[in-house]
């Protein structure tokens, strides 16, 4: 067991294992007409931000912040951008033909119900992909702080998920080389990937689970499971801030299929080196429970505290376990996000 250390957050591969030790890829170059930028922090059903159709045939796409890039059209559609304003939410339809890439950047979200997309996927920073029907002729890659949502439509290559980013595929009958594996993280680094997505669509990709100094992770989802949420300033991941500003935690609980099932709630405080353990009677070192819960209920995002952020790191891991032992089981469902203070 290694003691945290901020170069290997989001290495771990299980609840136990991130008790324990608590790269850019270059777009490929596509030969299409244009890049187009949608950034106007708006979302569906607002016109602009739905695709349904072949408009896009010759474009790559790119759905960032409003203001982001801040100089564009000129310079890079995938520019750094400082002062990012309202994240923009843009869906895909059954219908939609794009030609080139789509990329998600800075906080903005995508839907993508079908259609196809003729290159890549890639998200990028805190932004977030729902992918629940559709095709993607190249791979589906996932950088930096952000999240994936695989539940359904075909990926004709890899997923690639680098850079403390995470991939979460929802489905059953999941194997790695052939053999069947559990849900929760993949512990290969590397490896082909079947099964069923919770569409109905098979997944037959391999995979690649890396990064030179912060790994991304592909997390197997039982679509019955609870899902826990934490989140800094509406923000999964880690999540870059100044010293001095104001940090809110929040948290959330999603029972699914577990809903009435006796359980436990879990909250560890996170800094460098050390979990502490929020309890009813106080902070405990080693892990234990908060609420012991005779049927697991759907949280509603709630903000637990809000302080201004001292220089380093401190994050927030929340674990529902649904058994009722004092002791957080194999399985369990975990959360984790954090802020980052130079």
């Amino acid at each position: 067991m290694r003691s945290f250390d901020l170069s290997l957050r989001r290495s771990c591969r299980s609840v136990s294992t991130f008790i324990g030790v608590v790269g850019v890829l270059a777009l490929p170059t596509a030969a299409l007409a244009a890049f187009v930028v949608i950034e106007n922090g708006s979302a569906p059903p607002d016109p602009a931000n739905v695709i349904s159709d072949d408009a896009h045939i010759s474009d790559s796409i790119f759905v960032r912040n409003a203001g982001c890039p801040p100089f564009w059209p000129s310079g890079s559609p995938q520019a750094d951008c400082p002062a990012p304003g309202p994240p923009t939410d843009v869906e895909i339809g059954v219908n939609a033909e794009i030609g080139g890439h789509v990329t998600t950047l800075d906080g903005s979200n995508l839907l993508i119900r079908g259609g196809t997309i003729g290159g890549s996927l890639l998200s990028k920073d805190q932004s977030q992909i729902t992918m629940q029907g559709g095709s993607v002729a190249d791979d589906l890659k996932s950088l930096s702080a952000s999240t994936v949502y695989l539940e359904g439509g075909t990926i004709q290559n890899d997923l690639l998920a680098y850079a403390n980013s995470r991939i979460l595929v929802s489905g059953s009958g999941f194997a790695v080389d052939g053999s069947p594996v559990p849900y929760g993280p993949l512990v290969a680094e590397v490896g082909h990937l079947t099964g069923t997505l919770d569409s109905g669509d098979p997944i037959d990709n391999y995979f690649v689970q890396g990064g030179s100094v912060y790994t991304g992770d592909i997390i197997l989802s039982d679509p019955d499971a609870g899902v826990p949420d934490v989140e800094v300033n509406g923000m999964d991941g880690i999540v870059d801030v100044l010293v001095g500003e104001n940090v809110t935690f929040s948290i959330a609980f999603a029972a699914n299929g577990y809903l009435g099932q006796p359980g436990e709630l879990y909250l560890g405080i996170v800094v460098p080196g050390n979990i502490f353990w929020l309890t009813a009677g106080g902070i405990e070192a080693v892990p234990a429970p908060l609420l012991e819960l005779p049927g697991l209920v759907d949280i509603p995002p709630v903000d637990l505290f809000t302080l201004p952020a001292a220089s380093g790191f401190l994050g927030i891991l929340m674990v529902v376990d649904n058994a009722i032992n004092g002791a957080i089981d194999a399985g369990a469902w975990s959360d984790f996000s954090a802020y980052l203070a130079p």
